[in-house]
């Protein structure tokens, strides 16, 4: 077992399965440790493309990233970006943002 990943745990029984943890050497700027914490799915084909289209999104213009970032970060801290907690998902903060957007 790697000592570069910690709080390592399977939801086996989730409607997609995951395995979550974090890299504690991940260097992230974001957080004050540095560390990254990740969500691992399988045979979950649509969450890659919703993955990419978030991506796309992001890419058309910087500040589209960095207001995404800072929503993300907002509801992370204020504890209310978790679905498995009975609140917005992060991926629906990040939809609510391009909604936004649209109709500005």
């Amino acid at each position: 077992r790697s000592k570069s990943f910690d709080e390592l745990f399977a939801i086996p029984n989730a409607r997609v399965p995951v395995v979550k943890g974090k890299d504690v050497h991940a260097r992230n700027p974001f957080e004050d440790d540095g560390s990254l914490a990740f969500d691992l799915c399988f045979l979950n084909d649509i969450a890659v493309v919703n993955s990419s289209l978030l991506r796309e999104y992001s890419l058309f213009d910087n500040r589209v990233r960095i207001l995404m970032l800072s929503i993300k970060s907002f509801a992370k801290l204020n504890r209310i970006a978790s679905a498995a907690d009975g609140t917005l998902s992060s991926y629906s903060w990040l939809n609510l943002v391009v909604f936004y957007l649209q109709c500005i």
